[in-house]
């Protein structure tokens, strides 16, 4: 069963269409929100790791109708850089949602896989008809999205 907000997102960003003969699109924004709340393994008793991500979203078609965000920048919690969230020049999110309820992302350090590994798939719970989480793995992940008003663009 599809989660509700996520389909309707899907469906206000396929209203996006051609206004007029000079090529103005009249755009359906939808912003796609990424949080990962994981444990650090390494000191029990030291601060989690947050990394929030977020992105204008576009439609992809295949293999159903789903929503992705590629490089998506990154904020992180750091005690150590300034306390608070600090933009990372490294770490980047490709976050793929399926209304199902599937979530799939990818973290990057500079571009690339982190390790060469492929993006981490899951099967979410949809919560209110608003969110997807998953938990597992020592992590939290929940992805939302927001639609935006409508934006006519002009081409080049």
């Amino acid at each position: 069963m599809a989660c509700l907000e996520f389909q309707s997102a899907i469906d206000w960003i396929k209203q996006s269409h051609t206004i007029n003969s000079a090529g103005d699109v009249e755009n359906y924004p939808v912003m796609l929100y990424f949080t990962k709340h994981f444990g650090n393994p390494a000191i029990l008793d030291g601060p989690d790791h947050i990394h929030f991500a977020s992105q204008f979203a576009v439609l992809v078609d295949t293999p159903t109708p789903h929503l992705r965000a590629t490089d998506m920048p990154t904020l992180f919690n750091s005690d150590t850089i300034s306390p608070g969230m600090v933009k990372s020049t490294t770490i980047t999110y490709d976050v793929e949602v399926f209304p199902e309820g599937t979530i799939s992302y990818l973290m990057k350090i500079n571009g690339m896989p982190v390790g060469g590994m492929p993006p981490t798939k899951v099967s979410a719970t949809c919560i209110d008809g608003r969110l997807l989480t998953f938990a597992g793995g020592g992590a939290v992940v929940t992805v939302g999205v927001a639609r935006q008003k409508p934006v006519i663009a002009h081409p080049l």
